[in-house]
């Protein structure tokens, strides 16, 4: 037993030296952090330095000291998250970050204190890896307020929304911030959907715009996210339930993809339900010339796909009707396309396009029937 004992001793000891060492050597001014902070993160990753935060087996003596040395360390972080410049606060979000996973006690305590931190930091100027690592970061914090019944006064009422309008606002500004300002959206809505509410209009807005096509060519990460992030505001419930917000994006989804069918075969007679359709609000028009109009119709075609894919693939917790006849109806459409144009009689210039975007279009229609036939499993005889 004393054995047992003194190693645990030792091991406090040693991780009060060097907690106090990198606190008062390593990090004592904003020199020293710049040229020290992959030594710092290092030395806490390959320790464990903060693993014995409340441990057993310890004389008083070396707990109060381990403990003013962890104290004093908390201090040192938390002044460089405010730091003056970038680089002091790029190391107080990664020494943070560490703190935290390491040790989530420490986190619940510094908690009000280091997400205003973060919010006041995401309103202000700075370059964007600070802001990408800032956004990290409150992810990393947010994953454990959910699990933190104490926390939800101070942190999920009063700091959520805050941050919900901070993430917005920045990714309306920054186009290099919007891949992770859409993931930290999509679990704010997942995890906290009550106070995601006042949020929904903006970020539905923000997702509508990265899938109107237009990224679909320039990049399938952030057309993937906006779709994951848009298939989550369903679950915030609120005037509209879950089941008829989430009925309703796929009715909207599906008729986007009718109506760029549509004007991909050049339709002049308007197809027999275009009247009763419902499409997704704030798409732009088409450009006048066709040249540039039929691919802008197969990109949103793809994004839109991507959408079906995630109302179908993410779970919303409730039992939802699937319009599986509009599904499988607009799944053969598109892989109809390619056919119905070779078929045509006419020669309008419009369809010598077509064969160049018959792969794209033909992918959408695999990829509904697919995960149609995921989302369905044993119901979808042929």
């Amino acid at each position: 037993h004393s054995s047992v004992f003194s190693r645990m001793e030792l091991n406090v000891v040693r991780a009060e030296r060097t907690l106090s060492l990198l606190t008062n050597t390593y990090l004592a001014n904003t020199d020293s952090v710049k040229t020290s902070v992959a030594l710092v993160l290092d030395t806490v990753l390959s320790q464990n330095l903060f693993a014995y935060v409340g441990a057993t087996g310890v004389t008083v003596e070396t707990t109060k000291r381990y403990e003013s040395a962890v104290h004093k360390w908390i201090a040192r972080v938390s002044s460089l998250l405010v730091g003056k410049s970038s680089e002091s606060r790029m190391a107080g979000i990664l020494l943070v970050k560490h703190t935290t996973l390491q040790s989530p006690p420490i986190f619940v305590e510094n908690a009000t204190k280091w997400t205003t931190s973060l919010l006041n930091m995401l309103g202000k100027a700075d370059i964007a890896a600070v802001h990408a690592a800032a956004l990290q970061l409150l992810l990393v914090f947010m994953d454990i307020v959910r699990e933190v019944p104490e926390l939800d006064r101070e942190i999920t009422s009063a700091q959520v929304p805050r941050m919900n309008q901070a993430v917005l606002a920045l990714a309306d500004k920054n186009p290099e911030l919007v891949d992770a300002a859409l993931e930290l959206l999509m679990y704010s809505a997942s995890w906290f959907p009550k106070t995601f509410r006042p949020s929904i209009d903006k970020t539905e807005a923000l997702c509508l715009r990265l899938l109107n096509g237009s990224m679909a060519k320039a990049s399938g990460t952030t057309c993937k996210r906006a779709a994951n992030c848009l298939a989550s505001m369903p679950l915030v419930g609120g005037k509209v339930t879950v089941e008829e917000r989430w009925f309703q994006y796929v009715l909207q989804t599906v008729g986007t993809i009718e109506t760029c069918v549509d004007h991909v075969m050049c339709a002049e007679t308007p197809a027999a339900n275009a009247e009763t359709r419902q499409t997704m609000p704030g798409m732009p028009a088409f450009a006048d010339d066709f040249i540039v109009s039929i691919p802008q119709a197969a990109d949103r075609i793809t994004s839109m796909t991507e959408l079906v894919v995630a109302l179908l693939s993410r779970p919303v917790n409730v039992d939802v009707p699937i319009p599986v006849d509009g599904l499988v109806a607009v799944a053969s459409k598109l892989a109809l396309v390619p056919v119905r144009v070779a078929n045509s009689k006419s020669n309008r210039a419009e369809f010598g396009l077509v064969p160049l975007l018959a792969p794209q279009l033909q992918r959408a229609a695999i990829r509904i029937m697919a995960v149609l036939a995921i989302a369905l499993g044993d119901y979808m005889q042929p």
